[in-house]
């Protein structure tokens, strides 16, 4: 079984960077215009036969079956970014547009939507939601959602998933959302976007951060300014990068410069992985310790991470 890369051509992929048992890999940051390419020659060959046995349960409908797969390919990638970014959003994509009707289609997303969903029930949800997630229609979409909420479960960031309509009579209008609260808005198309505008007003006048994922967002890149959105992205990794910082009092300049600043680089590294000056990385930072109210760079990575403001 093969996997076709992902479209479009204009975008330049970052290759997936994965663990084998005996190796230790960092896996690199996506940008919200970037996803890793999944290429089965790219793999370790226990990762692209469980990526190849997980597709092919989702595809015959096989829930049992996918749901014992799927630790297994958690197991064999370094963490659950790298499985959620670089390897199941581009096989759920793949696998969509692969699917030669209907309901082949149909029946790969019903699948996978009821495997994420097993996934997530196993997890214990107490705290009141702090992030709203909501597809406005599509197959992929409601997938992508749920692979957002499970990166947001391992940070500890409680959501909850809104059952998904298209028009703009959203049921987001049910909840007591606030400012201090974000809505990741799924949009599969362009008539989806004209219908999802009142929603987005809406939740500006509330204070509502909004963040665009989906196929919208790689057709027309400019579909957050349209929108009023706060910030958008098609890989889920840098969606879930978006739903911290815009929930926080940082600028997403600030939030990336003490994000490195939390995993311990230095002010040159930093400047280096940002492709900024030196002084503008202590300018940031200077600028997240003021609004933090923190005293210096440990107080301030400190006080980010506590309320998950950073990952």
């Amino acid at each position: 079984m093969t996997m076709a890369s992902l479209p479009p051509e204009d975008v330049e992929f970052a290759p997936p960077v994965l663990v084998r048992a005996d190796e230790s890999w960092r896996v690199p940051d996506i940008s919200a215009d970037e996803i890793g390419e999944l290429d089965l020659c790219d793999l370790s060959a226990p990762v692209a036969n469980t990526c190849a046995a997980l597709r092919l349960c989702l595809a015959e409908g096989d829930l049992e079956a996918a749901t014992r797969v799927f630790p297994m390919l958690a197991g064999q990638v370094a963490d659950l970014r790298a499985t959620a970014g670089q390897l199941l959003q581009p096989l759920f994509v793949d696998a969509l547009r692969d699917a030669v009707s209907y309901e082949h289609a149909s029946l790969f997303a019903d699948t996978a939507r009821d495997l994420l969903d097993t996934v997530a029930a196993r997890r214990e949800r107490t705290a009141a939601p702090q992030v709203w997630l909501y597809a406005t229609g599509g197959r992929l979409e409601p997938l992508l959602l749920r692979l957002v909420r499970m990166l947001l479960d391992e940070l500890g960031v409680p959501s909850r998933l809104v059952a998904e309509t298209r028009g703009s009579d959203s049921p987001l209008h049910k909840f007591p959302l606030r400012r201090g609260h974000a809505v990741c808005l799924a949009i599969p198309d362009g008539e989806s976007a004209v219908d999802a505008q009142p929603l987005v007003e809406w939740l500006n006048r509330r204070q509502v951060a909004v963040v665009v994922v989906g196929e919208a967002v790689r057709d027309k890149p400019k579909l957050v300014e349209q929108l009023g959105a706060s910030a958008s992205a098609w890989s889920v990794a840098a969606a879930v990068d978006h739903m911290l910082w815009v929930r926080g009092p940082l600028t997403m300049a600030e939030s990336m410069a003490l994000r490195l600043a939390a995993d311990g680089y230095t002010n040159v590294r930093i400047a280096h992985e940002l492709g900024i000056s030196v002084s503008a990385v202590k300018a940031r930072l200077e600028s997240s310790y003021q609004r933090l109210q923190a005293a210096d760079r440990a107080h301030a990575v400190a006080i980010a991470m506590r309320n998950r403001w950073i990952r």
